[in-house]
């Protein structure tokens, strides 16, 4: 298992993991919940690196290819979450992830790309 390359994103967004959970409607008294687990899943976890190399670009490429797409997951490398405010991150630590769609590449003068990845957590 590859770690995600050692690049410090300029931009970060995340959504909460949910815990696993399905409702039921239609009883007389209202919606049943049925609750399938005590670990949240499905943090979604948005990076983007503006200005990078071709260098640069080629490693989140090449991770991309070596995860076979999204079949396999990986750990992050601790640079992702360099940057972010302390209590902020979420707990993340331990898990693994995996691409939600193929890294998207904006390509500008004097040979620099921008660089957006989407990931998701997996138990």
């Amino acid at each position: 298992m590859a770690a995600f390359p050692a690049l410090e994103p300029a931009e970060r967004s995340y959504a909460a993991a949910a815990y696993p959970l399905t409702i039921q409607t239609g009883w007389p008294s209202g919606s049943v919940r049925f609750s399938h687990g005590a670990t949240p899943t499905g943090y979604l976890l948005k990076l983007g690196y503006p200005l990078l190399t071709a260098a640069e670009a080629g490693l989140i490429r090449t991770h991309y290819r070596g995860q076979r797409g999204s079949a396999l997951p990986f750990a992050l490398d601790a640079a992702v979450w360099l940057g972010h405010g302390g209590d902020t991150a979420p707990s993340t630590i331990g898990t693994l992830w995996r691409y939600t769609s193929p890294p998207e590449e904006s390509h500008r003068s004097g040979g620099l790309i921008d660089v957006a990845v989407e990931l998701e957590s997996v138990i």
